[in-house]
């Protein structure tokens, strides 16, 4: 009894059950009714042999690879079409997400019916800070290029976005909140390898052309003082208003009565302070010489 009362003690709610395992298998129910009616098709049980040929072994899937992916495709696409029970209360699913778009008035933000690689990569990313070094970056222990970093100098710290997964083929770079496009990884050569001198004579070769266009910008009749006078903060900062400044800083402004009474005292007590101070000193100095 003692067991028993203890074995119920430890019975979960059935409110508590998940229910993701349940919906799943809904699911693939409702979609193997439908891959039921391919060729070759024995579920899960490989002792099946349901076929026209009662008895025999199922024929494979014969139409090829191509054949097999529009197949399911359309498996799928049936799923989607077909009316369900439960939480969709006969909808079916795609009729359940345009009642739920409609519902909430969803837009979608993406493109061509989907979100570009560029824009998933940008959304699954993670944000670093480097600096450019030899008109490269370098990540982790590989060096990136690209045409856009050209223009930079020597030291300029850009931000890059790497995506979320394994294989990594591309950095976004961006410079002072400016857009400066894909960086790719540089390959490796062997120690005098010809591929590897091409590839370093095209990057000098970029950074030389990204210069002659920084230069072609510059008009030498034009000074860059007054464009560097125009920069330069004339305030300084937290400083009260003007109209105030002159009294802060006037010292001709004549004391008054208190201040001159609180100095003149302030001075009488220092005489006095050194004069006892003196006195003092003096007076054990002659007791000592009468001993």
């Amino acid at each position: 009894g003692q067991a028993k009362a203890e074995e119920q003690s430890y019975t979960i709610p059935r409110d508590t059950i998940p229910t993701s395992k349940g919906e799943i298998e809904g699911f693939f129910n409702i979609l193997e009714g439908i891959f039921k009616g391919l060729p070759g098709w024995i579920g899960g049980d490989r002792t099946n042999k349901k076929s026209e040929n009662k008895g025999k072994v199922v024929a494979p899937y014969a139409k090829g690879l191509d054949a097999l992916e529009e197949d399911i495709q359309t498996a799928v696409a049936i799923y989607n079409s077909r009316p369900q029970s439960g939480r969709l209360d006969g909808l079916s699913p795609l009729e359940a997400l345009e009642h739920k778009i409609e519902t909430t008035g969803f837009i979608a933000r993406s493109e061509a019916g989907g979100p570009s690689s560029d824009a998933f990569d940008l959304i699954f990313s993670k944000s670093e800070t480097r600096v450019i070094r030899q008109n490269t970056i370098r990540f982790e222990g590989r060096q990136w290029h690209g045409p856009a970093i050209d223009h930079l100098p020597c030291g300029a710290q850009v931000e890059i976005l790497s995506p979320l997964r394994k294989e990594r083929d591309r950095l976004f770079v961006r410079h002072q909140g400016q857009a400066l496009g894909w960086a790719e990884p540089l390959p490796v050569f062997q120690h005098g390898d010809r591929e590897g001198a091409r590839l370093q004579s095209n990057l000098e070769r970029g950074r030389r052309k990204a210069i002659r266009a920084l230069k072609a910008q510059i008009d030498p009749d034009v000074s860059t003082f007054g464009f560097q006078k125009i920069a330069v903060d004339r305030f300084a900062p937290n400083a009260p208003d003007p109209h105030r400044w002159l009294c802060a800083i006037d010292k001709t402004v004549a004391p008054s009565v208190a201040e001159l009474e609180a100095a003149e005292d302030a001075k009488r007590r220092a005489d006095m302070e050194e004069f006892l101070a003196v006195t003092g000193k003096a007076s054990r100095g002659v007791s000592g010489c009468s001993h």
